[in-house]
């Protein structure tokens, strides 16, 4: 038997019961606006300490249980491709930053929020390689995002190779959903891989592509046609609301389940503290202490 609390943080009121029992009501009211409501009339008394601590006891929400059954996992292997070509350092309306830095911090917020996907991610220009693995260590997703710049793969544009990279990077693991998120502002000029031959490469191994254009330089009919024989959704983005709501959009079409965990035979124990505080209130009203 295994003892947890519901609300942990309540616990750190509990070194006030020391305030209580030592400090002069002068000091007591800058804790307290009201020190009537505090478990007793005589704050010195070290049975109102025991009645105090009791009642933190009870509101923390302590509970007992068996063993922790994690929930099981029902996410997908998802691969964010990112150009990160020189033109990319150009602006996008709405924005101070460049387009790459406004979209490092957006996919960071988007990367945030996925609890139960497997991560990995792809960056490209003249060539494409895989930045990160599948992981679900998302902190050093994070952390890495922050370190990329443009122009660290070369300066075209090799989209063919980027979902070729990405598909390397999902590899075989088994997954409820596999998808990679491509996201450009040009038009494929390099690389050995065609694009055409990727996306069919994709659409055997079931991967699903969803393709973001970003500005009007974008190859927003070559993208399209990509997203759609792969079975993904095509958006064009002109501007930083766009690209928020890009991803709040996704967020619905590939939503992320939040992880849970189960605890078996749980019984909760903040009745035994609440029933000792108020037993020994009575006691104390009873008696005069």
């Amino acid at each position: 038997m295994k003892i947890a609390f519901e609300y942990p943080w309540v616990l750190a009121l509990a070194p006030l019961a020391i305030c209580i029992l030592r400090c002069p009501s002068q000091r007591i009211q800058i804790l307290f606006s009201k020190i009537e409501f505090l478990p007793s009339l005589s704050l010195r008394s070290t049975i109102n300490v025991v009645i105090f601590l009791l009642l933190i006891l009870a509101a923390s929400g302590p509970f007992s249980f068996a063993q922790i059954q994690d929930s099981p996992k029902k996410g997908r292997n998802l691969v964010i491709a990112l150009d990160a070509s020189g033109s990319m350092e150009g602006s996008i309306p709405g924005s101070q930053k460049s387009k790459f830095e406004e979209l490092k911090s957006i996919v960071k917020e988007f990367v945030h929020r996925r609890h139960d996907d497997n991560i990995g991610l792809v960056v490209f220009g003249s060539f494409a390689y895989i930045a990160s693995p599948i992981t679900f260590d998302l902190k050093a997703l994070d952390f890495l995002i922050d370190y990329l710049d443009t122009g660290i793969a070369g300066n075209n544009t090799a989209i063919g190779e980027a979902i070729w990279r990405a598909l390397e990077a999902i590899g075989v693991q088994k997954a409820s959903q596999k998808v990679i998120l491509l996201i450009t502002d040009g038009h494929h000029n390099s690389g050995s891989i065609s694009p055409k031959k990727a996306v069919e490469e994709a659409k055997k191994a079931g991967v699903k592509i969803h393709t973001i254009a970003i500005g009007d330089d974008a190859d927003q009919k070559h993208l399209q046609t990509i997203a759609q024989k792969s079975g993904g959704a095509f958006f064009a983005v002109r501007s930083k609301e766009d690209l928020e709501r890009v991803f709040e959009t996704l967020d619905t079409l590939e939503p992320s389940p939040i992880r849970a965990k189960n605890y078996l035979h749980k019984y909760q124990l903040f009745w035994i503290f609440a029933l000792l505080a108020l037993g020994l209130m009575l006691w104390q009203t009873r008696r005069g202490v």
